[in-house]
């Protein structure tokens, strides 16, 4: 009956969202940065990474955060190719720093984005070079999270991490459009990706 659930749901989510719908979604999502360095433009080409994400962890991340991480890394796996993400014990060998911390701390690690990381509880910041993404950070502010009540800040934590770990493999842009998508620019939490969201980054990737 699960199994048959499964089916039945995927079936419809096809039905709901037309390839007009998904691909003016891509677009949107992948076309576009919510924030930029100040000159650049918000529009771009769709850009990736060439090479394996190598994340390094810094700041205080706990076992949530640490279980969480590997969960998201996993599913981006079995959703794109051909790279992987996969963890780096040195930060000589990365290429995305992971930062769990304050925000003041973080603008250290990458000063450009210091104009808006006091405004956010999460940001991605990467660099590009002929449309290719080489070297970037994201980071989650798991301190002001934890003001709020426990289960808020746990959910909390769980959806930043997602959105801006999906968000640095170069889906930069958030959407008013779907509130249980990972990338709705709201005050929701998903903490898990919909078949629009797996759509998209399978788009973004599997070409």
């Amino acid at each position: 009956m699960k199994l048959l659930f499964s089916l039945i749901y995927i079936f419809i989510t096809t039905l709901v969202f037309s390839q007009d719908s998904i691909i003016e979604y891509y677009n949107e999502i992948a076309t576009k940065a919510e924030f930029v360095a100040k000159g650049e433009s918000q529009y771009h080409n769709p850009t990736r990474w060439q090479t394996d994400i190598k994340i390094f962890v810094k700041g205080n991340p706990d076992s949530l955060i640490h279980n969480e991480l590997q969960k998201v890394i996993k599913e981006l796996n079995d959703l794109i190719d051909p790279i992987e993400i996969k963890i780096v014990d040195n930060e000589s060998e990365s290429n995305l720093i992971a930062f769990f911390g304050l925000c003041t701390d973080y603008d250290k690690i990458d000063p450009l984005v210091i104009p808006y990381s006091g405004y956010n509880y999460g940001l991605s910041c990467l660099y590009s070079h002929n449309n290719i993404w080489y070297k970037g950070s994201f980071y989650v502010d798991v301190v002001r999270c934890d003001w709020f009540p426990q289960e808020e800040a746990i959910k909390m934590k769980k959806h930043i991490l997602r959105e801006e770990l999906t968000q640095s493999i170069g889906l930069l842009n958030d959407s008013m459009k779907y509130p249980n998508s990972i990338f709705y620019q709201g005050w929701e939490f998903p903490t898990e990706f919909t078949e629009l969201d797996k759509q998209i980054i399978r788009m973004h990737y599997n070409r």
